[in-house]
């Protein structure tokens, strides 16, 4: 399945409990969400944990990777995963 890549403007950085770096993540590939992505949010508490929950099932990275995402990058993302979604998010209006 193909994605959109995201260049983070902040890249994730790893460390290990001597501060050695372990890992650096510069990109992300955002996949298109179908429903099984979308059932992920069904476990998280609050629409922002419910948000980082989608993001983390539609790029594949691990829910600690996306708790050190700069909100920066995780807002791009969002916005990512919105366009896919189109109008479908639009509630509300008739």
């Amino acid at each position: 399945m193909s994605g959109t890549t995201h260049t983070l403007k902040h890249p994730i950085r790893f460390h290990d409990g001597d501060g050695k770096l372990l890992e650096t993540i510069t990109s992300v590939t955002v996949q298109r969400p179908l429903g099984k992505h979308m059932k992920s949010m069904d476990s998280a508490k609050g629409k922002t944990a419910q948000m980082l929950a989608l993001l983390a099932a539609c790029t594949g990275l691990l829910p600690v990777q996306v708790d050190l995402m700069d909100g920066e990058d995780v807002t791009e993302i969002g916005a990512i995963i919105a366009g896919f979604l189109g109008q479908s998010l639009k509630t509300g209006e008739t």
